[in-house]
């Protein structure tokens, strides 16, 4: 892959990204600019996507955002607030490339770590065969990220002219004269352990909407038909008012699992850049003319992801999830989507694993990579969902967790 092609892209900025997405495999949602818009304008994060462009095609890319925050320190993740961003490479030797100029721009940048949602077929050593166990170790240093011959870490930075300005139509990235990094492809090693695994769920809309409903868990569709039978009642919107209804069903819940909501603003974005723009989404179920429940939809080519879903617990005998997502996944089978993602979970929550795979979805494990650059390594930790902290708002008052949610995510992206 030649380093000339390599450029850092703002995709809000950059000229028919979305269009180029959508001529790309494996893009998917969390690749837009729709998703970058969302997180820079609500939170103020600097969008970084690490790119390769040939021929008018995107050939490979990982996605990052700069979180810079007084709090929690200096960083990059790809990407924040996203269940899943699968770095899109065709082979493992492109990877190599992307994530050592992620490492050398870190360095420059004062990053503490960068924080990778996905990779984890790119990470694996499927050519030596040496598990992290074998090897003696779990990390990968940058030594072991081989960038080919004569080439190492120090001399493969990034100069301000890869960076794409949209501005000035005649730059063009340079960052060496080697033709290409690669002759042959080169393994990681050793295989880096996960920072934290999730499970995800997806559903193959292509079997249409009557083989999915046959092949719904038991219990799936008896709640289904009972929230129809209790009269609850799904309609799908696309307005601002119906975002705010959204919003006040997930501060409760969130409430309910003793975390703040995010801030109303987010969700504001959400509707200014996904929802108004037909990329997304709302249903709300309503029992007596009351909403009890809902869920947002995102949605890009032809795959569809649901990001966000609330209730409100007095009422959850009704059933009105089960009856929101039904409507969903109707929705998105009569509309020429083929692929349902039903986001991401801790492997903890049983509960939520259970009514996901329900559906008849197929289930996945999704890797986190934590590389800390003063160890310059990767490093691994156990997930903990719950702690002190959540004792702590579990005994504020709604209000207080509203306002301490629109201070604090900006800080933990």
């Amino acid at each position: 892959m030649s380093l000339t092609n390599l450029q850092i892209i703002n995709p809000i900025t950059y000229p028919g990204w979305d269009e180029l997405l959508l001529r790309t495999p494996g893009a998917s949602f969390f690749h837009s600019s729709a998703w970058a818009k969302v997180l820079a304008e609500s939170y103020g994060y600097t969008p970084l996507y690490f790119t390769v462009l040939e021929n008018g095609k995107l050939r490979a890319l990982v996605p990052v955002m700069e979180v810079n925050s007084f709090l929690t320190g200096k960083r990059g993740v790809s990407l924040p607030f996203t269940d899943y961003c699968e770095p899109i490479v065709s082979e493992t030797s492109e990877f190599v490339v992307l994530f050592n100029s992620i490492i050398e721009y870190g360095k420059k940048k004062g990053w503490k770590y960068v924080e990778l949602r996905g990779g984890e077929k790119n990470l694996r050593s499927q050519e030596s065969g040496v598990s992290s166990q074998e090897s003696g170790g779990s990390n990968l240093s940058p030594k072991s990220l081989v960038l080919g011959p004569g080439l190492n870490t120090e001399d493969s930075f990034i100069p301000q002219s890869a960076i794409h300005n949209p501005q000035s139509e005649g730059s063009q990235p340079a960052m060496r004269n080697e033709s290409s990094f690669f002759s042959t492809p080169y393994p990681l090693l050793p295989t880096p352990c996960p920072f934290k695994i999730y499970l995800g769920h997806t559903l193959d809309l292509t079997k249409g909407e009557e083989n999915i409903f046959s092949n719904l868990r038991d219990g799936t569709r008896r709640n289904i038909k009972k929230a129809i039978k209790e009269k609850v009642r799904a309609e799908i919107f696309n307005s601002l008012e119906s975002i705010k209804e959204f919003y006040r069903l997930n501060c409760m819940t969130r409430k309910e699992h003793d975390l703040p909501p995010q801030p109303f603003n987010f969700f504001k974005k959400i509707f200014d850049n996904v929802i108004s723009k037909n990329l997304g989404l709302v249903i709300l179920a309503s029992y007596e003319d009351k909403n009890v429940a809902g869920g947002v939809y995102f949605h890009f080519g032809e795959k569809a992801v649901y990001k966000y879903g609330a209730s409100e617990m007095a009422y959850q005998n009704l059933r009105a999830n089960n009856l929101v997502m039904w409507e969903a996944i109707k929705w998105y089978c009569h509309n020429g989507f083929d692929h349902f993602c039903f986001g991401r979970t801790e492997p903890e929550n049983q509960g939520l694993i259970q009514f996901k795979s329900g559906w008849g979805t197929a289930e996945q494990k999704i890797s986190y990579y934590l590389y800390d650059f003063r160890k310059e390594e990767f490093i691994s930790a156990k997930s903990k969902v719950t702690g002190f902290h959540n004792k702590i708002f579990r005994n504020m008052p709604l209000p207080l967790l509203k306002k301490l949610g629109s201070v604090i995510y900006k800080h933990v992206g």
